[in-house]
């Protein structure tokens, strides 16, 4: 084959990819949507058995926990503080991904690391190291020690 030929069939190959990449996003987007129209459902009519004291519809392998009617804001940060309670180890977006999937919550990576930097500078988490992230504990806690308490800091015990 000359080089002309083989230059042809290159930009023939790239096209065909390229027709596939959209056939294939197209398709991953159909599916989310009736994923997402499925779950609507399956939660509308939880709800109506719920009002009537009846047990809930779940279908194999999905869990009806309210995952996908969640913003993805909570649904990453529920997300992390459940792996981090699990673990006691810092948690990464490849961990929540995957947490978020096994309950039929779909979220990229991407979606999943900018969620997490913009919890960050809400102060519900904290990055500990290279995609390491924590819950922020949102507890108020006290200014001072409560009175009677033999909890004493450094400052406090040269006043004493």
């Amino acid at each position: 084959m000359d080089e002309r030929v083989l230059r042809e069939l290159i930009a023939d190959a790239r096209s065909a990819r390229e027709a596939a990449q959209i056939d294939f996003t197209a398709a991953a987007d159909r599916l989310a949507m009736l994923r997402d129209e499925e779950n609507a459902l399956l939660a509308v009519l939880n709800r109506r058995l719920a009002e009537q004291g009846k047990p809930s519809e779940v279908r194999e392998g999905m869990i009806t926990s309210g995952w996908t009617t969640l913003p993805r804001s909570g649904a990453v940060r529920q997300a992390l503080i459940e792996v981090f309670d699990r673990s006691c180890k810092p948690v990464s977006p490849a961990q929540i991904e995957t947490y978020l999937s096994e309950r039929n919550r779909i979220e990229s990576r991407d979606e999943i690391s900018t969620t997490l930097s913009y919890l960050r500078g809400s102060g519900l988490a904290e990055r500990v190291g290279r995609g390491e992230w924590i819950p922020v504990d949102q507890t108020p806690q006290p200014a001072e020690p409560p009175p009677g308490s033999a909890w004493l800091t450094a400052t406090s015990r040269g006043r004493e």
